[in-house]
C-alpha cells in the first residue's frame, strides 16, 4: 500500500505483483483511496492558500506595494504570472466545491422520488428502416447530454479495471468492507448483457443482436411522455420506455448514494423503470471510483462513447498479466468469407428495396459499401478454383493458404484505394446504417434466412474497415483463402499495442498494473511503456512474497522419471511410447504420495488426448484410476461446472481423491481456484510453447526484432516467444495456493525447467522455494515428507 501510494503521488507507472491470497484487492483499495482522500484535502488547502495569496499579488501587480531593488518591472511580471496560476487554482477549487454542493443538494431533493411504471413491450416499426437523408460529411454528431448545467465537478477519479464482470463484483464487495464506502461515490459500468432490463433486448441470444436492438430502440426513443396518449404512442412505435433523460438523471443520483455492484444496479433499474446500462453512464462524471471491464477502458471509441475523461485520473488495471494480448485483441479485427457474402447480399437487398427513396448521398455511400464488400470477397477467392470439386466443404482446414501484407498493399491489391475509408466510416456512424440493416433483416428477411444468416455481419465489416485506417507500422493484414468461404478470412493483426496505449499514458496521472503473477514483466516495459514515451526511471516494479509460511509450498523439477527416461516434452519427441510410459509412471507415483486432489496441465488438447489414448491402450489409465479417480477437462464450456462438482465430490467423499487432467490456456488454467484439497499438487507437463511457425506469431516476432532493442544479447522476438510460454505456465501453477493457510506441491516435468532462462521467469515466491533436478528418487522423497505430517480433509469449491 505504501508503494502504491507513492506511485500515485509521484505520477508514475507501477507494475505490482501480489499472489492470490495476499490481500491484493484490499491493498489496492486502501492504498489508492487513501491517496485520493489526501489528494482532495491538499486540493482544498491549495484553494484556501490561493485565495489568501491572490490579494497580495493583486496589490503587487497594481504597484500598491513597494518593491526591493531596481527590477520592479520584473517582479511585477513574475507576480502577474503567479497571480494567473493562483486564479486558476481558485477557480477550479470553487468549481469543485460548487459542483459537490449542487450534487449533494440534488441527491437530497430526489432521494424519495419514485418513477412510475411504464409498459416495456416493444414492437417493430417498419417505417424506421429507411435511412434518414444524409447531406454532408461535415455534419456534427447529435448526442445526448448526460450532464446537467452547473454540475461540472472536474473530479480526480480512479478507474479500476479487471477482466470479467464477476471479478468486478468481487472488488465492489471488498470496497463495501472498508470505511471508504461512506466517503466516496462509486459506480460500475458493464455490458448490456448484465445491465439491460428491456425484455425485447434481453431475450436475444447474441451480444451483437442485443447491441443493435438496443441502439435501434434508443434512437427511436422520444423525450419524456407528457400524457397518456404520448405513452401509448411510445408503446405503439416500439420506443424503449426505460431510456428517458429525466429518469436517468434521477438514476444517477440514486445509484451514487450507496455502493452497488452490477446485480444491485440492475435491480435498482428495475425498481425505478430506468435503464441501468445508460443510467450508469450518467453517473460517471460524478463518481470518485469507476469500476469497469478493461476492454471498455482500453478501446478509445468506447471510452468516448461512455464519456470517460482520463485527464489527471488514476487507472488501475487488475489481472493485467494478459494486458498486451487484450489490447491486441481489442484492436484486431477478423471477418470470414461467408460473413462478407451474407452482409453484401443483405445490403444489396436493402438497397434494391429502398433505392428510390434514398437521397443522392445515401445512394453514393451504399453503393460504395457494396463495392467494398464485393472487392473484399474477391480477395478470398482461391488461386486455383479447378480443384473445388475434389474437396469436401466441411473439411477444408488442410487446404487453406495464408498471406501477410501491409495495410497499404492490401488496400491497393483489393482495389479499394479509390475509396475514402475515413468518410465511409463516418457515414456508417452518422447514418446508423448498421442498425437500419439489422432492423430490415429482422422485419423483412427473417422468414427467408437461416438462424446464422439473421445475425448481421455489418459490425464485423465496420471493425475491419476501421483497421484499414491503421498505419503500416502498427499492423498487418492476414488473408486466408480456402475453397470453403467459412474457412477463408481477412484479419487485421495489431503488432504495436503501444500506439493505442500511449493516449492513456499521456492523459493519466498514474497507471498501475496489478496481478497475482506478473512475471515476466519486462515485456510491459519494452513493448508498452518505453515505446509510449515513458522513461525507464518512471516505471516502478513491486513484488511481494506470499503470506503462507515457507514450508507450505514446495516446487520440484524433474528431468527424468523412475526408469531414468529423459523427460523431454518438445514437439518432436513428446509422442514417443517410452516417454508416455514414463509420464504415466510419474503420475501414478505422485497419486500415491499426494493426498486429495491433483491437477495436471498438458500443453494442448491434442496432446492431452494423445496421452489419454496411450494410457487407455497400455493399461496405465486403469492403474491411475486405481490410485485416484481420473477426470478430464471438457472442451464445452457449459460442462465445466458439472465436472468441477463431480471432481470435488470425489475428493470430499472418497479415500483416495481425484486427479484432473487439464489444458494450458483452457477453461481450468485461469479464473478457477483449486484451493485446499482441490489442488494439493499442480503438475506441469512440458513447456507450452506456441506454434512458432504460425503466421501471426512469426510476424509479431519479426516486428519485435526490427523495432525493439535487444536485451542481454537476446532477440526480442525470441524473448516474446519465451514469455508467452512462461506466462501460461505461471497462470497454471498459480491455481494451487489461494489463501494464507493453503499448502501444495508444484511439480515441473521437463528437463528444460532447470535452464536459467526458464526458471528465472517463474514467480519469485515460487522460484525461491523450488528444487530443480534433484533426482527422481530424492524428489519423490521430498514430496512424501512434505505431506507426511499434514492433515487433509478440507475442500473449498
Amino acid at each position: 500500500m505504501s508503494e502504491l501510494y507513492s506511485t500515485l503521488e509521484d505520477g508514475k507507472i507501477g507494475i505490482f505483483e501480489s499472489p492470490t491470497g495476499t490481500g491484493k484487492s484490499l491493498s489496492l483499495i486502501c492504498g489508492s483511496m487513501t491517496w485520493l482522500k489526501d489528494h482532495q484535502l491538499r486540493q482544498r488547502r491549495q484553494t484556501e492558500s490561493a485565495v489568501d495569496r491572490i490579494k497580495e499579488l493583486e496589490a503587487l501587480v497594481a504597484g500598491e506595494v513597494a518593491t526591493d531593488g531596481v527590477d520592479w518591472m520584473e517582479q511585477q511580471w513574475e507576480a502577474k504570472k503567479e497571480l494567473d496560476k493562483m486564479m486558476k487554482v481558485k477557480e477550479e477549487g470553487e468549481m469543485r466545491a460548487k459542483g459537490e454542493a449542487n450534487f449533494k443538494a440534488k441527491c437530497k431533493s430526489r432521494d424519495s422520488k419514485k418513477l412510475g411504471k411504464v409498459n416495456a413491450e416493444n414492437d417493430e416499426d417498419p417505417d424506421e428502416l429507411l435511412l434518414e437523408d444524409y447531406h454532408s460529411d461535415d455534419e456534427n454528431d447529435v448526442t445526448g447530454d448526460a450532464t446537467e448545467e452547473g454540475d461540472d465537478i472536474k473530479l480526480t477519479q480512479i478507474y479500476y479495471c479487471s477482466r470479467t464482470h464477476s471479478q468486478l463484483a468481487q472488488f465492489v464487495q471488498e470496497v463495501k468492507r472498508t470505511s471508504f464506502k461512506d466517503h466516496f461515490r462509486i459506480t460500475t459500468l458493464a455490458s448490456r448483457q448484465n445491465l439491460c432490463i428491456n425484455p425485447s433486448v434481453r431475450r436475444l441470444k447474441f451480444v451483437t443482436l442485443m447491441n443493435d436492438r438496443c441502439i435501434e430502440l434508443q434512437q427511436k426513443t422520444m423525450s419524456e411522455p407528457s400524457n397518456k396518449d404520448e405513452s401509448k404512442r411510445r408503446k405503439k412505435t416500439g420506443k424503449c420506455p426505460f431510456y428517458r433523460s429525466d429518469m436517468m438523471q434521477d438514476f444517477k443520483y440514486s445509484s451514487l448514494t450507496a455502493v452497488r455492484d452490477i446485480e444491485e444496479l440492475s435491480n435498482l433499474g428495475e425498481e425505478t423503470d430506468t435503464c441501468p446500462y445508460y443510467g450508469t453512464r450518467y453517473s460517471v462524471p460524478y463518481a470518485h471510483l469507476i469500476v469497469l471491464p478493461y476492454q471498455m477502458l482500453l478501446h478509445h471509441s468506447t471510452r468516448k462513447t461512455l464519456g470517460i475523461s482520463l485527464a489527471g485520473s488514476v487507472v488501475i488495471i487488475d489481472e493485467a498479466h494478459n494486458l498486451l494480448d487484450t489490447i491486441s485483441a481489442v484492436y484486431s479485427a477478423k471477418i470470414h468469407g461467408n460473413q462478407l457474402v451474407s452482409c453484401r447480399d443483405q445490403l444489396k437487398r436493402y438497397f434494391e428495396r429502398y433505392q428510390t427513396r434514398l437521397n443522392a448521398k445515401n445512394l453514393m455511400y451504399v453503393k460504395q459499401l457494396l463495392r467494398v464488400l464485393s472487392s473484399l470477397t474477391r480477395c478470398l477467392k482461391p488461386e486455383q478454383m479447378s480443384t473445388i470439386d475434389s474437396f469436401e466443404k466441411g473439411n477444408v482446414t488442410a487446404h487453406t493458404q495464408s498471406t501477410i501484407t501491409t495495410v497499404y498493399d492490401f488496400i491497393v491489391r483489393s482495389k479499394i484505394d479509390n475509396i475514402n475509408i475515413y468518410k465511409l466510416l463516418k457515414y456508417c456512424e452518422r447514418s446508423r446504417i448498421g442498425q437500419k440493416l439489422h432492423g430490415f433483416i429482422h422485419s423483412r428477411l427473417q422468414q427467408e434466412l437461416s438462424p446464422d444468416e439473421i445475425l448481421s455481419s455489418f459490425p464485423l465489416v465496420k471493425n475491419f474497415l476501421e483497421s484499414l485506417t491503421s498505419s503500416d507500422h502498427d499492423g498487418r493484414i492476414i488473408v486466408t483463402k480456402s475453397i470453403a468461404l467459412a474457412a477463408s478470412s481477412l484479419k487485421f493483426l495489431l503488432l504495436n499495442p503501444s500506439t493505442h496505449f500511449s493516449d492513456l499514458v499521456r492523459e493519466c496521472r498514474a497507471i498501475v498494473l496489478a496481478g497475482g503473477t506478473m512475471q515476466p514483466s519486462s515485456e510491459f516495459t519494452r513493448q508498452l511503456f518505453l515505446p509510449a514515451g515513458v522513461q525507464a526511471d518512471h516505471i516502478l516494479e513491486f513484488t511481494c512474497g506470499h503470506v503462507i509460511p515457507p514450508d507450505n509450498l514446495l516446487a520440484v523439477g524433474f528431468s527424468t522419471g523412475p526408469t531414468d527416461v529423459k523427460l523431454d516434452f518438445r514437439m518432436e519427441t513428446r509422442g514417443s511410447h517410452s516417454l508416455l510410459n514414463e509420464l504415466g509412471n510419474v503420475l501414478i507415483e505422485l497419486s500415491r504420495h499426494v493426498p486429495a486432489g491433483v491437477v495436471v496441465f498438458f500443453p494442448s488438447y491434442d496432446y492431452e488426448r494423445q496421452v489419454c489414448d496411450h494410457f487407455e491402450r497400455t493399461g496405465i489409465m486403469e492403474s491411475l484410476n486405481a490410485e485416484k479417480s481420473v477426470f478430464r477437462e471438457p472442451k464445452i464450456a457449459s460442462h465445466v461446472d458439472q465436472l468441477l462438482c463431480n471432481y470435488s465430490h470425489h475428493i470430499r467423499h472418497s479415500s483416495h481423491g481425484a486427479i484432473l487432467l487439464a489444458v494450458v490456456n483452457g477453461k481450468m488454467s485461469e479464473g478457477i481456484n483449486f484451493a485446499d484439497d482441490l489442488g494439493r499438487a499442480v503438475v506441469m507437463v512440458g513447456l507450452p510453447y506456441p506454434n512458432r511457425k504460425s503466421a501471426e506469431l512469426s510476424e509479431k516476432m519479426s516486428y519485435l526484432d526490427k523495432n525493439v532493442a535487444r536485451c542481454d544479447g537476446r532477440s526480442p522476438g525470441d524473448e516474446h516467444y519465451e514469455n508467452l510460454c512462461m506466462k501460461a505456465v505461471n497462470q497454471c501453477i498459480g491455481r494451487a495456493i489461494r489463501h494464507k493457510d493453503d499448502y501444495a506441491v508444484i511439480v515441473l516435468l521437463d528437463h528444460r525447467y532447470k535452464r536459467q532462462n526458464v526458471c528465472g521467469k517463474l514467480p519469485r515466491w515460487i522460484a525461491s522455494r523450488a528444487r530443480y533436478d534433484c533426482g527422481y528418487e530424492t524428489g519423490c522423497d521430498v514430496i512424501r515428507r512434505f505431506f507426511g505430517d499434514r492433515n487433509v480433509g478440507n475442500v473449498t469449491v
